[in-house]
């Protein structure tokens, strides 16, 4: 789970090139959502908000008929909170003494999360593009309280706000894991693959790190890692099936190293770096230090799968 410092973005669109029309509204927006997602899963500087975006968001807003336009401005709008995240995160590897304190800002972004879930309409918040991003920038937004703990001794008290942060990050990773078994396999796409890899990685953390007062071995029990793959597995099998029966090739987006076969291989080194964690902990130069590399899901076949067959 590290977190690289990537060189600054260039092109960076200034204010003064407003768009002119709907469809250049839509490819900024959509730009900073994708972006944002992207980012989120391979912890890189995402693009940043901007008063360009708020007002393209403000216009399309107002097509309020045409509900893809009303979707994409969710979708933009949460993924302000996540850049917010990466700051955390990012300002968290500058200077490693911060990590403690990190729990006052993740109250602040639950805060800023919270506001933006309020303004959406009831058919926003059963949309599952919509859902996608809310459960994964909740996990994001939890993150940075896995990093910096103490190691575990008779003179370390329990940090009880970490403990908490630990605990709804469990109950996020459980929320955005169920919206994405739910979603049919022959739809899925990019942001939603990429959120299940990091809200994946998140929940195996959880799983193994060694935390005073933080119960794992509970936390596994009541949200299994491995249960969920079990269930995508399953689920790009039949994928895989349909689009061999259609198409007659066996050669698809789920027969490869990201579908069904390799999610199994890894299920597998999961399950044994799982049966045999003493105890973790997350830092930003290797890692999960104590479980190697056996947590890194490769989703990048993914990235040319942008939006799939989703309907908004």
């Amino acid at each position: 789970m590290a977190c690289p410092k990537p060189p600054a973005l260039a092109g960076q669109p200034p204010d003064q090139q407003e768009a002119r029309n709907d469809e250049e509204r839509r490819a900024l927006v959509a730009c900073f959502a994708l972006g944002a997602i992207g980012a989120l899963a391979v912890k890189s500087e995402p693009m940043r908000w901007s008063s360009l975006i708020a007002r393209a968001c403000d216009r399309l807003s107002k097509n309020v008929d045409n509900k893809g336009d009303t979707v994409l401005v969710a979708m933009a709008r949460i993924s302000r909170v996540s850049v917010e995240a990466y700051n955390i995160l990012q300002s968290i590897q500058d200077d490693p003494e911060s990590a403690p304190h990190a729990v006052h800002q993740i109250k602040a972004l639950g805060i800023m999360l919270d506001v933006v879930r309020g303004g959406l309409t009831p058919d926003e918040l059963q949309n599952c593009m919509v859902l996608n991003y809310l459960h994964a920038v909740e996990v994001q937004i939890y993150e940075p309280a896995l990093y910096g703990i103490p190691p575990r001794s008779s003179s370390v008290a329990v940090d009880f706000q970490r403990i908490e942060c630990f605990t709804a990050c469990l109950q996020a990773c459980k929320a955005s894991l169920d919206n994405y078994i739910a979603i049919p396999s022959l739809t899925m796409n990019m942001p939603q693959v990429l959120a299940f890899s990091n809200t994946s990685q998140v929940l195996y953390s959880l799983s193994v790190l060694d935390c005073a007062g933080w119960d794992r071995f509970a936390a596994r029990a009541s949200v299994d890692v491995l249960w969920y793959f079990d269930q995508v597995v399953v689920k790009f099998e039949e994928a895989c099936r349909q689009l061999t029966k259609e198409y007659g090739s066996e050669e698809n987006i789920f027969s490869l190293a990201g579908g069904h076969e390799g999610l199994r291989s890894l299920s597998a080194t999961w399950r044994e770096s799982l049966e045999h964690a003493t105890g973790a902990r997350l830092d930003f130069e290797g890692g999960l230090v104590g479980v190697g590399d056996a947590w890194t899901i490769n989703a990048d076949m993914w990235f040319t799968n942008v939006w799939g067959d989703v309907q908004f």
